[in-house]
């Protein structure tokens, strides 16, 4: 009786566990909300550390830099200061690539797994494309093969 209760309190922590994981495209919308609300921390937390450490460089070597920073990124995932629309998502690998609507206009944004979570990565669309690449060159080899 005891282990039954055990095993299902272990399921059920599993399946907490697993649905706090964020997919890219609730990754894309988080950020977009918190720019919304201005909340720059967890704005700032959908960010991958490589894109953060960029980020800070390129603005403190910014002379125009404001200092408001992150308020002005924040901007960027937001259309007409409303939260993005977001469409599909695709996954290979370690990265991700959504697309969202900014009125009849789509963008894409591009994240990296970090430490088991997604997290935006900015300038990552060029390591996208390479492992998606290499991923279709791999299925059609094995396709070919069969």
């Amino acid at each position: 009786m005891r282990s039954a209760a055990l095993g299902r309190l272990t399921l059920i922590s599993v399946l907490l566990l697993a649905g706090c994981r964020d997919t890219p495209a609730e990754v894309i919308t988080n950020a977009s909300v918190a720019a919304e609300k201005g909340d720059l921390v967890s704005l700032k937390e959908c960010f991958s550390v490589a894109t953060i450490g960029r980020l800070k460089r390129s603005w403190q070597l910014d002379p125009t830099s404001s200092g408001d920073d992150w308020s002005l990124l924040g901007k960027k995932l937001l259309f007409d200061g409303r939260v993005l629309e977001r469409g599909n998502e695709s996954i290979v690998g370690e990265f991700a690539m959504v697309m969202v609507k900014t009125g009849a206009v789509e963008r894409d944004y591009y994240l990296r797994k970090e430490d088991g979570l997604w997290r935006i990565e900015l300038g990552a669309g060029t390591q996208f494309r390479k492992v998606e690449a290499n991923a279709k060159a791999k299925a059609a080899a094995e396709e070919k093969e069969d």
